[in-house]
């Protein structure tokens, strides 16, 4: 005595009630059932869990986690929309909903994307170059802009550098341009810009910095700082400013505000060698005693 599997095949409302073991085919919306005597049972359920595989059956896609398509199309459904968007023969499709607007799943889309990292303080979105050993002085993640993406706005090495404006930065960061700006946005008198400068790895004992002293086109003074304390502390703008440069051109050391010339020292000074000039030093307050270079 031999086996049989025996099936039936036509519209899915026509299709009969399928005995035990029983196949039926759909020949409209391209389903496979299997009967007990009772029920037709899809052999693939019509109601899709987050990450199921699809492939799309022409305009109109049917939700199996697995159906025979005649276009080709891939879609990753998400158990809830209940359409797809059109793509290229071979390219993976995505789904027609507003829930993925802020992912970038599509080039080329419309309005721009946004990249979200997640929902929490702590969650991390994460660039990755490469899956393998990269070369450290190669290229890992690349920002392009203009025409296309024709320019090379930023690089990361595979090292860690941070290349602006060149391709092969030879620093942890590297900027290429005739121009840099740091800037503090405020017009308030007496704030300013401070760059840190250190070797320790949690503080850092020098800067330069920049105060403002004009509300209107921020002219003001730049000072040079060093942290003399051995402490737990970084340089501060306001207490370690050991030489300034004021927006008139004078010079002070020892002093943030050196107003009686072009150089003003608060402190001693020494000279190892020759100072030439006509009047070279101004003693004290009194306008009217110099030290001249004959001596006088």
């Amino acid at each position: 005595m031999s086996n049989t599997i025996k099936t039936h095949r036509g519209a899915e409302l026509g299709l009969p009630t399928l005995n035990a073991a029983e196949f039926g085919f759909t020949t409209d919306s391209y389903k496979l059932f299997i009967g007990d005597g009772v029920l037709n049972h899809n052999v693939v359920t019509l109601n899709p869990t987050r990450g199921d595989l699809i492939v799309a059956q022409g305009a109109t896609p049917a939700w199996n986690k697995l159906a025979i398509g005649t276009n080709g199309k891939v879609l990753i459904s998400d158990g809830v929309d209940a359409a797809w968007s059109a793509s290229s023969i071979g390219t993976m499709a995505y789904l027609a909903s507003t829930a993925l607007d802020n992912y970038f799943y599509k080039p080329g889309l419309s309005g721009g994307q946004t990249a979200i990292g997640g929902t929490g303080i702590t969650d991390i979105l994460k660039l990755q170059g490469t899956t393998g050993i990269g070369t450290l002085t190669s290229p890992a993640i690349q920002a392009l802009v203009g025409t296309n993406g024709a320019t090379v706005a930023a690089t990361i090495l595979n090292n860690g550098n941070v290349g602006i404006g060149t391709t092969s930065p030879g620093a942890t960061l590297d900027v290429s341009g005739n121009l840099f700006n740091i800037r503090r946005n405020s017009s308030s008198i007496g704030l300013g810009a401070l760059i840190r400068i250190g070797v320790d790895p949690l503080y850092s004992k020098g800067g330069i910095g920049f105060t403002r002293e004009d509300s209107t086109y921020g002219t003001g003074t730049l000072n040079f700082i060093v942290d003399s304390n051995d402490d737990e502390g970084s340089a501060s703008a306001t207490s370690d400013t050991k030489m300034s440069i004021t927006s008139d051109g004078n010079v002070g050391i020892g002093t943030s505000t050196p107003t009686l010339g072009k150089l003003q020292v608060t402190g001693t000074i020494y000279a190892s060698s020759t100072i030439t000039g006509n009047t070279i030093v101004k003693i004290g307050g009194t306008s009217s005693q110099f030290l001249k270079a004959d001596g006088s």
